[in-house]
């Protein structure tokens, strides 16, 4: 008993060890990615050609930089902004301060009308600024300058044709910098390309431009640094100031500005920070002082003097910030409300993540994002299993297998090597109008478990004589099914057909749904003997174990007879006859018997006659009915004994009226035949059932 006790344990412990081994696969999805676009952490900015608004928490289509929605005047002996002009949807506005009121009031005079500008830049202490605008797909910048009683266009200085444009600066009322996406700054002299000032900075994001008055040199405000360039008189190139860069590692910056190069203010939705520069440790320090927190959608920046800050935020409000004591404190009285700034989005614009390392293998994924879109535009999906070498559209919110195509077995081949990068494609149809993707998800779990055999599959009808024959079968169970709906994980059936029995197969045949049936298709004048199996194959790619077989008779052919009637044998013949014969008619003594055969073409499943007399019969196969040829037997006289009564008339002549052949709901077949002559009697003194009888 102890040794029994001892064994029993030993063996539930080799089990439990052996099932600890085994894998075990998730049944249910899991997050293995998300983002909310708060921050560009978990953005690849290198191949992400649409705009991450951490502000607002949404990706939308690129547009220019909102860095020039508004220009200021600077003016350091003033303590608040002289000027400030707007590029509104209506057009550019030009606000001044109103010493009366207290506030910024609308100038209509050095106002410039012209529709949708998308930026300006006003030319310090003077009457003039640079606009631009879109016109199809290239950019044009016009100088507005005031000749006496209103803003006009300066033609001399107006440029066309300019592609990726992001921001421009004024330098004086003759030239004007010109920055875009390439990172190429040119310099334009009343309309005419300045090479001597122009150079590229190599920087791929640039936000902001801004000139240091009276000077050819500028800062260069990226999405997270800022950047001095000098011009060297000595070289007639630019070089870069390296004590005056700003590393602020933010990401999201999205405007800039500057006094004289010593003082730089860089923008987030959110915050303001100034950095000066520092004489004794030659850098630029970050001046606490300076900061301005608590900001919401902020897009651009100006200053006036060190003094004030002006800020713009994406609803259309210009807010002004001046320096009380130890803060910057906005001064209320100086808001402009009710503007519109033009974004010019452009389409399409890609978003794509980082990498994503799961920390375990997947092959089922789903996305899952939300979307706030304006009317007519869209958001598509893609997804990489091999870190970037190739992306799948996927239909937002449905499970996918991927690698499409794959199954197990092989075991394990339809597992994706990893990692993961998830893509979205946005596209509108108007530059006033983006999608905007606020969260996305990428939910993710391994499904290497096949789904249950199907029941074995059946036909109806069977034998069939249809060219379209449906075939049936009980469905299959997935044990892993995709967790979001809880519906079956069955993806497809696979069915496939043999001739000879199953001892070869025809390849396995899709049938295009996941729910049970076949309609097969046979061509006419074919009769074949089918072996049937089935598969299903879930939405992961493993493949289930066949079916049990089943069988199916399909014959197109038309019902037929081959041949005539053919005559076997006669019990008590007429003498000097031989048999088999198709002579007809034969000649039979009364009380004997008359043994014939038919032979059928089609499949036919049933053969009746009728006799001159008026008797009936249903022939009797010899053959399996499962099959295109088959003979059939008759008899006359069709009677329990089968014999043929002997007082029968002698010359008595008996023939088949009508034989019907018919059978797999085809049209049946009907002849006639000759068939016997009464010659003759067998002995008065015989009784009938003594008759030698045959063995049919």
């Amino acid at each position: 008993m102890v040794l029994k006790k001892i064994r029993r344990t030993l063996g539930v412990w080799a089990l439990i060890l052996f099932l600890s081994v085994l894998p075990v696969w998730a049944s249910t999805g899991s997050t293995i990615f998300q983002d909310s676009f708060n921050d560009v952490s978990q953005v690849d900015l290198n191949n992400t050609t649409a705009y991450v608004n951490v502000g607002s928490g949404w990706v939308e289509l690129w547009h220019p930089s909102q860095a020039t929605a508004i220009s200021v005047d600077q003016n350091a002996n003033s303590n608040v902004p002289s000027n400030i002009v707007v590029a509104d949807q209506a057009g550019v506005k030009w606000y001044s301060y109103d010493q009366s009121t207290g506030k910024m009031i609308s100038n209509s005079t050095l106002s410039y009308n012209n529709t949708n500008p998308i930026g300006v830049s006003l030319v310090p202490q003077q009457m003039t600024y640079y606009v631009f605008t879109r016109s199809g797909s290239s950019y044009t910048i016009e100088q507005a300058v005031f000749d006496g009683t209103s803003m006009v266009d300066n033609p001399l200085s107006t440029v066309t044709g300019l592609s990726d444009l992001v921001t421009i600066s004024a330098v004086d009322t003759s030239h004007v910098a010109v920055a875009n996406k390439q990172g190429q700054i040119n310099v334009y002299s009343q309309g005419i390309l300045d090479t001597t000032h122009s150079f590229n900075t190599g920087l791929t994001n640039i936000q902001s431009v801004a000139n240091i008055p009276g000077t050819w040199n500028f800062v260069v405000v990226t999405s997270d640094s800022a950047y001095q360039y000098v011009f060297d008189q000595s070289t007639g190139t630019y070089v870069k100031n390296t004590a005056y860069t700003v590393n602020s590692g933010s990401q999201t910056i999205v405007s800039g500005a500057t006094t004289d190069g010593n003082l730089v203010d860089l923008l987030t939705p959110t915050q303001n920070d100034a950095y000066i520069f520092d004489q004794e440790t030659n850098t630029m320090a970050q001046a606490g002082i300076y900061t301005i927190g608590g900001l919401s959608k902020a897009v651009a920046v100006g200053l006036p003097s060190d003094q004030d800050v002006v800020i713009a935020d994406q609803d259309g409000n210009v807010h002004t910030y001046q320096l009380n004591g130890s803060s910057f404190a906005e001064n209320p009285n100086l808001l402009i409300q009710g503007l519109t700034f033009s974004k010019d989005y452009h389409s399409p614009g890609i978003y794509q993540s980082k990498i994503i390392t799961p920390s375990s293998q997947n092959n089922m994924f789903q996305i899952v994002p939300t979307e706030q879109n304006d009317p007519g535009t869209s958001i598509t999906y893609s997804l990489s299993i091999d870190g970037g070498s190739s992306f799948t559209t996927i239909q937002p919110n449905q499970w996918i297998h991927l690698p499409a195509g794959t199954t197990n077995p092989p075991y394990m081949s339809n597992v994706p090597p990893g990692p993961y990068i998830v893509q979205a494609t946005l596209t509108s149809p108007s530059p006033d109008a983006t999608p905007r993707l606020t969260d996305i998800q990428l939910n993710a779990y391994l499904d290497v478990t096949p789904p249950t055999a199907p029941g074995q599959p059946t036909a109806n009808p069977n034998p069939s004589g249809q060219a379209t024959t449906h075939i049936d079968w009980a469905s299959s169970d997935d044990p892993v099914f995709a967790p979001s709906t809880g519906a079956s994980g069955i993806a497809t059936y696979q069915i496939r057909f043999s001739t000879d029995g199953g001892t070869t197969w025809g390849p396995w045949i899709d049938t295009g749904s996941n729910q049970p049936g076949y309609d097969l298709q046979v061509p006419t004048n074919t009769a074949v003997t089918y072996a049937i199996q089935v598969r299903a194959i879930d939405v992961a790619g493993n493949i289930g174990p066949e079916s049990p077989i089943g069988n199916l008779f399909v014959d197109t052919i038309p019902l037929g007879m081959t041949g005539n009637l053919m005559v076997t044998n006669i019990v008590y013949p007429t003498p000097g006859q031989t048999f088999p014969t198709n002579i007809l008619p034969v000649h039979v003594q009364a009380g004997g018997e008359v043994i014939y055969e038919v032979t059928t073409t089609g499949g036919a499943q049933q053969v009746h006659v009728e006799y001159s007399d008026g008797t009936t019969q249903d022939l009797v196969p010899k053959d399996s009915t499962l099959q295109d040829v088959c003979r059939w037997e008759g008899w006359y006289y069709p009677s329990s004994t089968s014999t043929i009564p002997l007082d029968t008339p002698q010359g008595t002549h008996i023939w088949i009226t009508k034989i019907t052949v018919s059978g797999l709901n085809k049209q049946p077949y009907e002849t006639s035949s000759d068939l016997l002559v009464i010659d003759g009697s067998i002995s008065r003194g015989m009784l009938p059932q003594m008759a030698p009888r045959l063995v049919k």
